[in-house]
């Protein structure tokens, strides 16, 4: 007996930077990648249609196929092809599906507001899915965390390409209004910890660096406001590729650069920070 497959919104996996900047990708990193994608989209698109957290790709309802990639960067659209569900009930899910994609992946990022503000998302998909009693939400909402507690390998795989062959990783929807989420190296880090650290937000700062990586990118700098403390750091600003850049030109004369760059936290202290762009 065959079986009807309804193709419908797309997630769409986008890779900037370093060698994604030359539309290319170490072929090992983009397999592993897909592969976490891969199970991590099949599992919330599951969810999002059945209501039941399935782990094993054999009794899931569709099908996740990739396209050939665009020709910026590195983009890719992944389909949800449902097997016999009517156009509503998978159109819908596939709204549901996009906001939880990034939210499990978010999770293991630790980011607490961006957090909050997917879980209300997914909540208000959950609704307009037709729930309306607030207890089956919560349940709904309780299972949606089991799920991504067991998806952390795959989100570990998701991520594998940032920091070593992409700057970034962007996962969202493809409804104009859908959330989009931007993975870097700080969250990659966080991802990768096997112990619990935070991300801060990104801030405006000037620091001095002491000892300087070419080839890692990675160095010590001091703050402004703490100039006796050493941090470790990473330039993730594709500008320290450009010769005699700024980064260059501060470390030479330790002179001071202005900076944007983000911290990771353990126990609400600096462990590290992530600079993005100098002023």
């Amino acid at each position: 007996m065959s079986t009807a497959l309804a193709q419908h919104d797309e997630i769409i996996i986008r890779y900037d930077g370093l060698d994604a900047a030359n539309h290319s990708i170490e072929i090992d990193a983009l397999g592993d990648s897909l592969k976490g994608l891969g199970r991590i989209i099949g599992v919330a698109a599951t969810f999002a249609i059945t209501e039941k957290l399935v782990l094993h790709s054999d009794a899931r309802p569709l099908k996740v196929v990739v396209g050939p990639p665009e020709a910026n960067c590195l983009t890719l659209h992944a389909a949800l092809a449902w097997v016999d569900q009517s156009d509503f009930m998978a159109g819908t899910a596939s709204a549901l599906t996009a906001s939880l994609v990034t939210y499990v992946i978010t999770r293991f990022a630790r980011r607490k507001e961006e957090m909050k503000h997917l879980r209300a998302i997914a909540e208000q998909a959950l609704k307009q899915a037709g729930h309306r009693d607030d207890a089956i939400i919560t349940r709904l909402l309780d299972t949606v965390d089991k799920m991504a507690d067991s998806l952390k390998p795959a989100v570990r795989k998701a991520v594998k390409p940032v920091g070593v062959t992409a700057q970034t990783m962007t996962i969202r929807g493809s409804r104009a209004d859908g959330e989009a989420l931007v993975v870097d190296k700080a969250m990659r880090d966080v991802i990768d910890a096997d112990e619990p650290i935070e991300i801060g937000d990104e801030v405006a700062i000037t620091v001095r660096f002491f000892e300087m990586n070419w080839d890692t990118r990675t160095c010590r700098i001091a703050t402004e406001s703490d100039p006796e403390t050493r941090y470790s750091a990473e330039i993730t600003d594709p500008a320290i590729q450009v010769p005699n850049n700024a980064y260059a030109t501060a470390f030479a004369g330790q002179t001071p650069l202005a900076v944007r760059a983000k911290p990771t936290l353990r126990e609400g202290e600096v462990e590290r920070w992530y600079i993005s762009a100098h002023f």
